[in-house]
């Protein structure tokens, strides 16, 4: 058993359709000349056979095959005239690496996004619960009762940044203090 090879292109598949249309004119030609036997020169004889029924019935027979195979061949001519418009805006595109771009954006955003936590978390209110400052820095701490405050922790106790007067325990949260 041979197996056909499978077109590999749309014009292959036009031409392989259109030669067995071809040969199946030529075949019916043939047999028509057999059982006919026209007389005449070459140009009656085919006048005759042009007129023939077996042609028409030929054609018709075909006339599935022979009008999707011309839409083809128009579709494949729009196909090469748009890729002939195409093809400068793709070799302008191609460079640009466009799934490149989107990763570095993705990886741009990760990475802002990443900052941005950095950021909020070093601005948050700490609970003394949590974690105390390092001692000796001077912080923005939440008074209970009183409201924010300068504070500074020297490791015991909390103490007014200004004056260094003790307060106790009276700061409940703390952030730390940027520089302007």
């Amino acid at each position: 058993m041979t197996t056909q090879p499978i077109p590999s292109t749309t014009d292959d598949l036009i031409a392989e359709i259109e030669a067995e249309i071809k040969h199946a004119k030529e075949s019916c030609f043939e047999q028509w000349l057999e059982r006919v036997a026209p007389s005449g020169d070459a140009s009656d004889v085919t006048a005759q056979w042009e007129a023939s029924s077996e042609l028409a019935d030929l054609l018709e027979r075909y006339r599935y095959v022979i009008a999707p195979v011309e839409r083809v061949r128009e579709l494949e001519q729009y196909k090469r005239e748009a890729m002939q418009v195409m093809s400068p805006v793709l070799d302008y595109a191609r460079p640009l690496n466009l799934a490149k771009l989107g990763e570095s954006i993705t990886q741009a955003l990760i990475s802002d996004h990443q900052r941005l936590v950095e950021l909020e978390q070093a601005q948050r209110w700490v609970p003394v619960e949590e974690k105390f400052p390092e001692p000796g820095i001077v912080v923005l701490g939440w008074w209970v009762n009183q409201g924010p405050m300068m504070a500074v922790w020297d490791g015991l106790h909390w103490g007014d940044a200004d004056d260094h007067i003790a307060i106790g325990y009276g700061i409940s949260h703390w952030k730390p203090v940027t520089p302007p």
